[in-house]
């Protein structure tokens, strides 16, 4: 099973090869992706995909809402929570 911190490193490497203006920014783990201009809606629909297809985490159609990507560190809880229902966060 993954780690939070291992969620979040594969998320930070993800958007930083993925999205220029996070190399630009060295983006933090509780940096807002969406108010820096990091991440646009396209942007978190290709992090959506990255969680589902690379890191196999299914996503329900409620937890696809803003506040969970903030930054990299709610993602990653949001991921850590699906790998463990049990609260393990």
């Amino acid at each position: 099973m993954y780690q939070k911190e291992t969620i979040e490193a594969q998320l930070q490497q993800f958007i930083r090869r993925h999205f220029p203006v996070a190399r630009q920014h060295h983006v933090g783990l509780h940096d807002s992706l969406l108010e820096l201009g990091i991440v646009d809606s396209l942007g978190v629909l290709e992090i959506v995909t990255f969680i589902e297809k690379d890191l196999g985490v299914p996503l329900t159609d409620d937890e696809l809402v803003p506040e969970h990507f903030t930054s990299i560190a709610t993602i990653a809880d949001l991921v850590s929570r699906r790998l463990d229902p049990e609260g393990a966060v």
